[in-house]
């Protein structure tokens, strides 16, 4: 009597603990999907490693745009530093701002590291008033949010993503990765 009992409540937390993350994944879904149907660019205004402000003003119209939210001092980031190099052909029409919290002497380590200061389709800002947050409502490092070329969010990449990935959502392709 006893192993059916605890069989019983081993089944009911087994079932609570699968539901409980079947409609967390779900909310999350539906919360991404909103997030990106009603969201055009925020404004912002960032600092360019050579001090002058930056902001949504400075883009080019016309041109898809990808914000990446970056921490030097991030595995991920580093990772996603070296994707972005080594496929920036992907990204040849497209404006990529890299935006980071963190001190200029490191983002310039990190930049010079991974060559991304050489590359015009890169531009590094510094989020000196830690204002990211407040314009894009995310603080997940990394993270990329991907415009298309009228400033509306196609879609938002919490941690690490190919870059293949990221290119074709910005594409409009949504098929299975």
């Amino acid at each position: 009597m006893n192993k059916k009992i605890i069989l019983l409540i081993v089944l009911a937390v087994v079932i609570g603990v699968v539901g409980f993350l079947t409609y967390s994944i779900m909310n999350s879904m539906q919360a991404k999907e909103k997030l990106v149907q009603t969201t055009p660019m925020p404004d912002f205004t960032f600092q360019t490693l050579d001090g002058n402000s930056f902001g949504k003003q400075e883009l080019a119209p016309g041109l898809p745009t990808l914000i990446m939210h970056f921490d030097p001092g991030c595995d991920h980031c580093e990772f996603e530093a070296q994707e972005l190099v080594q496929h920036i052909a992907l990204f040849n029409n497209t404006q990529v701002l890299m935006v980071t919290a963190s001190d200029k002497e490191s983002t310039e380590r990190f930049a010079d590291n991974f060559g991304l200061k050489s590359l015009p389709e890169i531009t590094i800002l510094l989020d000196t008033d830690e204002q990211f947050f407040n314009a894009f409502g995310s603080i997940t490092t990394p993270c990329s949010f991907a415009y298309n070329k009228d400033f509306e969010l196609v879609e938002y990449f919490a941690g690490s993503v190919k870059m293949e990935v990221l290119r074709k959502r910005m594409d409009g392709i949504t098929e299975n990765e």
